[in-house]
């Protein structure tokens, strides 16, 4: 079943028929969605795990250079040892790349708020977590430069899309219906999380990772101003339509989550942990 049946039938039908038979489990990272901290969990609960990253170090490729080289390690790698889960912050041609030596893979990805992913994006990216962080801050000296930077614009839409697309003649909602297995919400982080292990077989699973967050700094002050707020929306139209496409049907089954919450999960779903939410990385 792909995404979009979940509007067909209701989630726990929906969580048993899409988790079968699935020997590999691919996570897009789109950057500030929290996916550190997920990415994590999978290290530990769906082992064995590899992030899939580029080298910042290697000054002679280029960026995309740098990323299909770590993608082609990692299909070879596979080849050698087959791993049970990986993720990266690779758009959907690599995604797809992956998938298609891998029988059987499924992809799930996180979404956040565009408005308030632009500003973690732009905060993270001034800081020494971020190993370019130098060159971002002369390029971007302030929050209006990056809104008003191709780079900063329609980020979720660009991953969903892949590399080389013309974001005009693709159906993003599309490829987010039939492409993926689930797709989660920062927003609506212990509900995602939860479904999504389920998913991977690790039944009654709650986020308990407590992972760094962007340190409060100088450099990463950002007064948010209502026309700072304008201003992203107007710049991410893409990411907001996604976004809103997919909250749309994750409050559809909110209920019916919360009320596996209230009266225990079905049997399949095995027994309910005792995790509580804590600090995620934003």
């Amino acid at each position: 079943m792909p995404f979009r049946d979940l509007d067909k039938v209701d989630l726990c039908e929906y969580v048993i028929s899409e988790r079968k038979n699935v020997p590999f489990w691919l996570f897009m990272h789109i950057p500030k969605t929290a996916g550190s901290s997920f990415s994590e969990s999978m290290q530990r609960l769906l082992p064995p795990y590899k992030n899939v990253q580029v080298d910042y170090a290697d000054a002679a490729l280029t960026h995309n250079e740098k990323i299909n080289l770590a993608a082609d390690n990692f299909i070879e790698a596979h080849s050698r040892s087959a791993y049970r889960s990986a993720s990266g912050h690779m758009p959907y041609d690599l995604i797809e790349k992956i998938t298609n030596v891998i029988p059987g893979a499924k992809t799930v990805t996180f979404l956040r708020n565009p408005v308030s992913r632009v500003v973690s994006d732009y905060r993270y990216q001034r800081t020494p977590q971020h190993p370019p962080y130098e060159d971002f801050k002369r390029r971007f000296p302030t929050i209006e430069s990056y809104i008003e930077s191709t780079e900063s614009q329609n980020k979720i839409a660009r991953f969903i899309g892949g590399r080389g697309v013309d974001l005009r003649n693709i159906d993003l909602i599309e490829r987010i219906d039939e492409k993926f297995s689930f797709v989660g919400l920062l927003e609506m982080y212990p509900l995602s999380y939860n479904v999504i292990f389920n998913l991977f077989g690790q039944g009654g699973q709650f986020p308990i990772i407590h992972s760094r967050k962007t340190p409060d700094i100088a450099d990463t002050k950002v007064d948010i101003t209502e026309e700072i707020i304008s201003k992203i929306k107007s710049t991410n139209n893409l990411d907001l339509e996604i976004y809103n496409h997919v909250s749309a049907r994750l409050n559809k089954v909110k209920g019916e989550w919360k009320k596996y919450l209230e009266v225990g999960f079905p049997d399949e779903w095995k027994e309910l942990s005792k995790g509580e939410v804590e600090e995620i990385e934003v």
